[in-house]
């Protein structure tokens, strides 16, 4: 797996879940008052979150839906202070190979798997019109574009077309599961596990 910014990283997602909270006590609030609606002034401001949250954050909208404000509040909180942490670490950031809470790195890593992944499935979508094979040629394409794209993270492995295929048919006709299946294989746990971890207990 390639390196990275482990606080960098972080302080992304701090920023995630401090709006996350925004969104999601707002929504509390308005449910509470018994508001059928938001005015369409902040139904633009919410959306306009919306995206720019799961464009960075592919997955995360789920959290929005299944955690309360103040779960989602906590989650800020313990980044936050991990981030303190490691700023305060006399060595640097980059001594700290794992923050204390095994969560946040599973976070990092899903969001980046599942944003890599779904790059990868629009570009074979962009690239070959369906039925076509993918030929030695289009792997070296692959891998030239892939080389160049600026969010990889290492979960993924593009060693062969066979990558390409499992990204065009996905198991199961989800990403989703290329991704539990990448996240189970780094960090030994289920696929409910992970689930669990990001999203928690099943309802």
């Amino acid at each position: 797996m390639s390196e990275f910014d482990l606080l960098a990283d972080l302080e992304r997602l701090a920023e995630k879940y401090r709006i996350l909270t925004l969104l999601r006590v707002r929504r509390e609030e308005a449910e509470a008052a018994g508001l059928s609606g938001f005015p369409p002034a902040e139904i633009a401001d919410r959306t306009l979150a919306f995206r720019d949250v799961a464009e960075e954050f592919p997955g995360s909208l789920r959290e929005l839906e299944v955690q309360s404000g103040n779960a989602l509040r906590a989650k800020a909180g313990e980044l936050e202070a991990q981030i303190a942490l490691l700023r305060g670490d006399p060595r640097g950031p980059s001594s700290v190979r794992a923050p204390a809470r095994s969560w946040m790195v599973i976070a990092v890593d899903y969001h980046a798997t599942l944003r890599e992944s779904l790059a990868v499935k629009f570009w074979l979508a962009q690239r070959l019109p369906r039925g076509r094979a993918i030929t030695p040629a289009v792997f070296a394409e692959f891998e030239n574009w892939h080389a160049a794209w600026p969010h990889r993270h290492g979960l993924l492995d593009p060693a062969d077309a066979a990558f390409l295929e499992k990204h065009r048919r996905p198991p199961g006709g989800r990403i989703h599961n290329l991704v539990w299946g990448a996240l189970s294989k780094r960090h030994g746990l289920t696929q409910t596990e992970l689930e669990t971890t990001l999203f928690g207990p099943a309802r």
